[in-house]
Order: C-alpha cells, then structure tokens, then sequence
C-alpha cells in the first residue's frame, strides 16, 4: 500500500525484494528557529524475514543532530507483516530551507539494501534580535551650545 499522509510521506523504496518495506514519516512541523527541537516519527511496515538495523535512523543526518530517539516498538500485523516505530528527536543550528531525507538500512536474507525516504521540507529560520533603542530620543535635540 502506498500513499500520501499529512505531514508525512510513503516512499516506493529502489529494491530487488519481492516485498519491500513501507516507510512511513512524519515531521511534527515545517518550520522551526535556529536551535529548536522538532519531532520525526517513523515506521517501517515489513516481511518477518526482513531486519532492520537498529536504530531505524541512524546518527547523522545531513545539516542536523540527533537529540534523542525513542526505543524501537515493534508489532505484529493482521497480514503477518511486522511494524516498526520509533520517534526521532532532531535540531538545527543552520538558517535555511531544508529537503531531509532519512536513510534506511534494512537485511532480507544475504541482501542489504538502503531506503531514501521522500524528502519532507522544513525551514529553519533565526532569532529574531531586539532593536536597539537610539541613545537620543529626539536626534535634532541640541544638548550644548557653544559660542
């Protein structure tokens, strides 16, 4: 099944396994400053005899930390296939418009492959500084004469 959720992407993964996973993510926003945390969720729908590398997402992302991750909780489906979530926790110290794709590794017998998510968007934009208060309220005030 593949298809489009708010927030969230289902990817067609670039596979030679009969079934490949279906990746689910879900960005809890699309705009966040310079420093502010923002939530990922993510879950792969798979084969019992497909293995994921744990953690789901790995350290490093392009332009971004990871703060934390939850634990992996994995389910059994009606179909027999297994689900696989985990919430990610992430940040940016960069100003920018952004394409974040997450990488996936997963093992189907003697086979590895690597799952690009769809890239979802997010802007990171910066603090705001205070103005700074002229030191004269009125400019053409004269404070001294001199003759």
């Amino acid at each position: 099944v593949w298809g489009i959720s708010c927030g969230g992407l289902l990817v067609c993964p670039n596979s030679v396994f009969s079934q490949s996973p279906d990746v689910l993510v879900k960005a809890d926003t699309n705009q966040i400053r310079i420093g502010e945390q923002f939530s990922v969720d993510v879950e792969v729908v798979h084969d019992t005899y497909v293995t994921l590398n744990t953690p789901i997402i790995l350290d490093s992302i392009p332009s971004f930390e990871v703060i934390s991750r939850s634990a992996v909780d994995s389910s059994s489906l009606a179909d027999g296939r297994i689900s696989e979530k985990q919430s990610i926790v992430l940040t940016s110290f960069d100003s920018g418009a952004y394409k974040v794709q997450l990488p996936l590794v997963y093992q189907a017998g003697n086979q590895y492959d690597t799952i690009l998510t769809e890239a979802f968007s997010l802007m990171v934009g910066t603090v705001a500084i205070a103005a700074i208060p002229p030191r004269l309220s009125n400019p053409s005030m004269i404070l001294w004469e001199f003759r």
